[in-house]
């Protein structure tokens, strides 16, 4: 009898586990962002956009990060939360979901002033 319950105990407690494990949200390394990543296709709705050409982030330790999403140079922090990337500081903020994020490519899609944007990033390798 008590085998049985010991048993029950393990396998309730083995199924939690694997519920709490198969959670959706998912969590990115987040010092694979650290460095400068370059726009490599910028999709508005849908269709290619040239106002984004020049796009820019350059993510730094301890939140901080550099963009010229506006058109001009700002300063700004991030913070990661599972799959968000959520821009604050400057002029706008923005929260966007990550796609990919890998050593070479950032694949972001975010809502900006009600249109949808997919934004595919390079890293760019700095110079020593």
């Amino acid at each position: 009898m008590k085998a049985t319950r010991f048993f029950q105990f393990v396998i309730l407690t083995f199924g939690l586990s694997c519920f709490v494990a198969c959670n959706n949200d998912e969590v990115h390394d987040t010092d694979l962002i650290l460095g400068r990543w370059d726009l490599q296709e910028g999709l508005r709705d849908g269709h290619p956009t040239e106002s984004l050409d020049e796009l820019y982030f350059e993510f730094f330790e301890e939140g901080k990060m550099r963009s010229n999403l506006t058109g001009a140079t700002v300063d700004g922090s991030y913070e990661i939360n599972g799959d968000q990337l959520e821009q604050r500081g400057g002029p706008m903020e923005v929260d966007y979901t990550i796609q990919t994020l890998n050593d070479t490519m950032l694949l972001l899609t975010a809502k900006i002033h009600n249109r949808d944007f997919k934004l595919q990033f390079a890293r760019t390798v700095q110079e020593e």
